[in-house]
């Protein structure tokens, strides 16, 4: 909700961000086989009064419109009870095909053999971009993935690989 003179990117400023961070973009993945959907936080302000758990059910059963891929649901990692509800939600939902990561594993651990990246509009999507996953977003108005996040899960199989080079000089000026 900020201003972030965003307008005009400085793309030194990008280039000593990834050299200060040992950062750097890395091709698009063409094989992988999970899809990741990362969760937030229940009742946190990025939802919008979106509640997670429904969220997660309309994002899967979308999803599975279009793939047959194993769905991981990584609980976001700053809420405490996640791990349980979500587990509860698998459950009581009997979702094939679908099973929970432990959310203090680091985001990099569960990226490994992935296809793609699914959140609502949350942060662990610049992670995956800038290591080369496709990003799906239900909510790209407000992330800071608006530029090169896919948006229709009808291309889950075949997703858009947008150039990221603009917008991560872009989003260096955050």
């Amino acid at each position: 909700t900020g201003i972030y003179f965003d307008d005009a990117p400085d793309p030194k400023r990008w280039k000593k961000i990834s050299e200060d961070m040992e950062l750097e973009i890395k091709p698009y993945r063409k094989n992988g086989n999970h899809i990741l959907l990362c969760l937030q936080r229940q009742n946190g302000w990025s939802m919008r009064g979106y509640d997670t758990e429904d969220w997660a059910a309309d994002t899967i059963l979308e999803l599975r419109r279009y793939t047959d891929r194993p769905l991981v649901l990584r609980p976001h990692p700053g809420d405490k009870g996640a791990v349980i509800r979500v587990a509860n939600f698998v459950n009581r939902h009997k979702l094939d095909g679908v099973s929970i990561t432990d959310p203090a594993r680091p985001l990099s651990a569960d990226l490994i053999n992935c296809w793609a990246v699914v959140n609502h509009n949350s942060s662990p999507a610049v992670g995956a971009a800038i290591e080369g996953y496709p990003v799906f977003q239900t909510d790209v108005k407000r992330s800071q993935c608006n530029e090169i996040a896919n948006t229709d899960f009808s291309q889950i199989e075949n997703p858009n690989l947008p150039g990221r080079k603009a917008w991560l000089a872009r989003l260096s000026m955050f």
